[in-house]
């Protein structure tokens, strides 16, 4: 099974199959304009189509029409109201557009709605428009929340980014520079300190910086 077999369909038609390659190929050019003509066509083939509506919408929010990729991406959660992406897209451009409550409440949904990290070695495209991990998205979530002071919540969060992969790095660096900027640096250098351990170049930077701090 390939990626549009998993998303469209064993049998889903060979237009919907070509037209949404053609595009995403488009999309990874940076080719917004290209993309969008293609998942045009493919939705005047196929209108009841989320994912067809979802793509559009990136490709419009990417190319900076967030008009355009509202109504596309409200128009998929339509048709398909618990696809994690379509959350967290719609997510991250209420978030731009400030409206940060609402923001953060499409990326928790598609945070708890994600079942689909098996996919994530497949060949997705350059730049991956039909996928984001389950770990992104939580910090994703865990900065959106510590930037608006909602910092216990926003821990929580990057402490699960660390349950996703506990030898990256980068996810106990992360975590040891947030607590840092709340004022927790003792605690913030245990985690970089692990950052350190498990080989980040950076997160040796940071630990002198912080231990300068106390």
């Amino acid at each position: 099974m390939d990626i549009f077999e998993f998303f469209f369909g064993e049998k889903s038609d060979s237009d919907l199959h070509t037209l949404s390659k053609s595009g995403i190929e488009k999309y990874d050019r940076e080719d917004y304009v290209g993309a969008i003509q293609d998942f045009s066509n493919a939705i005047r083939l196929f209108p009841d189509n989320p994912i067809l509506y979802l793509m559009r919408g990136t490709a419009h929010l990417d190319g900076g029409n967030t008009f355009h990729a509202e109504k596309d991406l409200f128009s998929a959660l339509n048709l398909d109201k618990s696809n994690y992406l379509i959350l967290y897209r719609l997510g991250m451009l209420l978030h731009k557009r400030r409206d940060t409550t609402s923001g953060l409440r499409f990326l928790i949904d598609s945070y708890d709605t994600h079942q689909t990290e098996d996919i994530e070695e497949w060949d997705l495209g350059k730049k991956k428009m039909l996928f984001v991990s389950k770990r992104t998205i939580a910090l994703t979530i865990g900065d959106f929340l510590i930037d608006n002071q909602r910092f216990e919540e926003g821990l929580g969060y990057l402490e699960r980014v660390i349950e996703h992969d506990p030898n990256d790095p980068n996810s106990y660096h992360i975590k040891g520079m947030s607590l840092a900027k709340i004022g927790r640096v003792r605690e913030g250098i245990a985690y970089v300190k692990k950052a350190v351990q498990l080989g980040s170049p950076t997160a040796e930077w940071s630990l002198k910086a912080l231990e300068q701090i106390l």
